[in-house]
């Protein structure tokens, strides 16, 4: 193993691992929002797979080292998932999505266990953890607009008027805006 990917490895387990612990501390903070607990198991199982692959590729079996990251890859991602959902205060079925995690990890060790091929094992767990990746994405966006302080940015409101046919009201709330906008800034210089 080169290196420059030891050194990557070093340095990303490490920050995994501190991360990990800070979650772990977090976790038992008063007032801390749900969630901590399962950030804290995916940064270690994002550490824990790195040490993986530094050890077993530094050892000569950088396949067992592979399977053993992506099979963390899963774990790291689910947990992420979970702690995300609990995070918004979103009802996650747990037991769907790990019986779907141990569905793509069965997958991922039979094609590197038994018929050693890479290309299927890396589309199931790309897809599984890409789409869970998304869809976290969309759930952090769709709740900060709804309840957060971009609904008291100016285009919000201004949006928000629009769509509720007062597009009258809206453009002069528009032009004052900007015009006050204009002002400031001459004012500043």
């Amino acid at each position: 193993m080169p290196f420059p990917m030891q050194v990557i490895l070093i340095v990303g387990a490490t920050g995994y691992l501190l991360t990990a612990l800070l979650f772990f501390i977090a976790r038992t903070m008063p007032r801390t929002n749900p969630g901590a607990g399962w950030w804290g198991l995916s940064s270690l199982a994002a550490g824990t797979g790195y040490i993986a692959l530094l050890v077993l590729g530094m050892s000569g079996r950088p396949e067992l080292g592979e399977a053993l990251y992506n099979t963390l890859f899963v774990v790291w991602i689910v947990s992420l998932y979970i702690g995300g959902s609990q995070f918004l205060y979103l009802k996650v079925n747990t037991k769907t999505l790990l019986s779907l995690a141990a569905v793509v990890v069965l997958w991922l060790s039979y094609f590197n266990h038994i018929q050693p091929e890479f290309l299927p094992a890396a589309v199931a767990v790309s897809l599984f953890c890409g789409l869970l990746n998304l869809h976290l994405a969309w759930l952090f966006a769709t709740k900060m607009v709804r309840n957060s302080a971009i609904k008291k940015h100016w285009w919000w409101r201004w949006q928000s008027a629009a769509s509720t046919g007062s597009t009258t009201r809206c453009y002069a709330r528009l032009n004052r805006l900007l015009q006050s906008a204009s002002h400031s800034a001459q004012s500043s210089r």
